[in-house]
């Protein structure tokens, strides 16, 4: 979608999702996803920059909170109620969140066995030591946008119910 950093990839060969390296994850089925405080994880390439100001791109696991929707309003209402609906914000108590070219990286809500990305990292403060959550796309938001794209592209018959 324009503006909120959700790309759909079709592929002409099956990709192997049996390995180590790859899995398939949920989308969400429900508007509702992620409720507040919510546990997410990330991983992500993004530039993290040390207290001496040496930075680097290296692969970084982290656990974020969804941060509670009041709290997010008051933050980012000047954006308008359309972004309010299509966005959540996302941190953690050591003030960690997504970093600069982190964008397009899903944030994955784990339910048993289940895995379903729930968010898509689409911005961060410019400053990293800025304690600011990062703006993360609501993919049950999208859910309609996906559903079409999918039939329009996919032949029938051809889609899996996995």
């Amino acid at each position: 979608t324009w503006g909120y950093d959700i790309g759909l990839i079709y592929l002409n060969e099956p990709l192997d999702i049996n390995g180590r390296d790859v899995r398939a994850v949920e989308i969400p089925n429900t508007a509702n996803l992620p409720a507040e405080s919510s546990t997410l994880t990330f991983v992500g390439f993004g530039q993290t920059c040390d207290k001496t100001n040496f930075c680097e791109r290296k692969p970084n696991l982290v656990h974020l909170n969804v941060e509670r929707k009041q709290r997010w309003q008051r933050r980012y209402g000047h954006f308008g109620g359309d972004f309010l609906d299509r966005t959540f914000g996302a941190l953690n108590e050591k003030g960690q969140r997504t970093y600069r070219g982190d964008s397009g990286g899903g944030l994955i809500l784990f339910t048993g066995n289940q895995q379903t990305v729930v968010g898509i990292a689409s911005g961060s403060p410019k400053k990293e030591k800025v304690q600011s959550p990062a703006i993360i796309v609501r993919v049950a938001s999208h859910l309609q946008w996906i559903h079409e794209i999918i039939r329009r592209v996919i032949p029938k018959g051809q889609i899996s119910k996995a």
